[in-house]
């Protein structure tokens, strides 16, 4: 057996030290490495997160897209409504304007023709008396004024007109209310009607 130096003894001796700080070293770098790891993994996490979170923020704007657009669908269905009944409120005014203006030209027609039966009138001596004129242009005090009177030999055909009584006639035509009355049978002379015609008798 070979005699050990001192040195190699020394070196025998520290054999498990240097193992014991290796082991030391080897621990802390795993702890270190782990911590560097849970804080990687955290971070994924918390990355993962916000990409779920955008994720909802996304599918959130899609189903207020969605709305919007179904709004945008009803609006544009409300506004072709809107015109289409404009359209035909247009066509119905243009239609009346139409008829209005045929009736008016029905109107004319019916004027001419009857001036043309009080011209005939007038030749077979038959008098139609002229309407007053009225002294303003108001409605009511043009109906108060009277209508045209068709004579015909001892009697005067009168039209009521608004605001007529036969208290108001009787005098225009120097006639009593009760000849009026007894020219008429039938009348109710409490209740004459615009437009009627009553028999005026002729002065006695």
């Amino acid at each position: 057996m070979e005699n050990l130096s001192s040195a190699d003894l020394d070196a025998s001796s520290k054999t498990p030290l240097y193992i014991g700080i290796s082991g030391v070293i080897v621990a802390l770098v795993a702890v270190v490495i782990g911590f560097i790891a849970f804080s990687k993994v955290s971070e994924l996490e918390k990355q993962l997160a916000e990409i779920t979170g955008s994720s909802d923020a996304i599918a959130a704007a899609d189903a207020r897209s969605s709305a919007n657009e179904e709004k945008i669908d009803e609006l544009t269905a409300s506004t072709s409504k809107f015109s289409n009944d404009v359209r035909e409120a247009v066509t119905g005014v243009t239609k009346d304007i139409k008829d209005i203006k045929k009736s008016l030209r029905s109107v004319t027609i019916q004027a001419g023709t009857a001036l043309k039966k009080v011209e005939a009138f007038e030749s077979r001596g038959v008098q139609v008396a002229a309407q007053p004129k009225p002294k303003t242009s108001s409605s009511s005090q043009s109906a108060a004024s009277g209508k045209p009177v068709a004579t015909t030999g001892d009697e005067t055909i009168y039209t009521v007109v608004g605001g007529d009584a036969l208290y108001k006639i009787a005098p225009k035509f120097g006639v009593s209310v009760d000849d009026i009355i007894n020219a008429n049978p039938g009348m109710d002379a409490n209740r004459l009607r615009i437009g009627q015609e009553i028999v005026i008798p002729s002065k006695q």
